[in-house]
């Protein structure tokens, strides 16, 4: 059983749901500190003049909440999607599976999307995955019971060994993060 952990992106790249398709359980890990700055909810466009930023507007809270206890600011959420969106036609409208991509966002930037970031994100990235046939069953860690007094490794084999996991599949960019020894010693690797 191949399982795969990573925080939740808004809109992430490619790779992300590349590593969904490869693993059996992917666990959106939603509970740790959300980083200010990163691309939790945040993403950028491509334009013919270059890259376009937009963010999703959270409310100010301190930084040290968790990604699963951040709220979307819905007294700018709706100027946020019609900015956004018309930010995505004029870049793509004229993209093979505009139409397509088109449906599968409108829902998203809808009124009545979830109030809390991790929800939103969560509801984009089943979107996605069904739009992209990905069956890998998509759990978010802070459904899960775990013991937080484990460092961040112990926990991440603790989160593979839940799933009865035989190995732990890392975005290259996780190299840094973690120490293959400590994967090969539980044998998840």
């Amino acid at each position: 059983m191949r399982i795969a952990i990573m925080q939740p992106y808004l809109f992430p790249y490619i790779g992300y749901f590349q590593l969904m398709e490869a693993v059996d359980v992917f666990v959106m890990y939603d509970d740790v500190q959300y980083i200010k700055g990163g691309w939790i909810n945040r993403n950028r466009i491509n334009s013919k003049n270059g890259q376009i930023m937009f963010t999703l507007p959270l409310v100010k809270e301190s930084h040290k909440e968790l990604i699963n206890e951040r709220f979307i600011d819905m007294s700018q959420f709706s100027k946020w999607s019609k900015n956004t969106l018309k930010t995505i036609e004029q870049c793509y409208k004229k993209a093979p599976f505009y139409n397509d991509v088109i449906n599968i966002l409108l829902p998203l930037f809808a009124d009545d999307a979830p109030m809390l970031l991790s929800e939103y994100i969560e509801k984009s990235l089943l979107q996605i995955k069904y739009y992209l046939g990905i069956n890998t069953k998509l759990i978010k860690s802070s459904s899960l019971v775990l013991d937080d007094s484990f460092d961040r490794t112990d926990r991440l084999i603790r989160i593979v060994k839940l799933f009865g996991g035989t190995t732990y599949l890392n975005m290259i960019g996780g190299i840094d993060l973690y120490q293959k020894e400590d994967f090969e010693k539980v044998k998840l690797i």
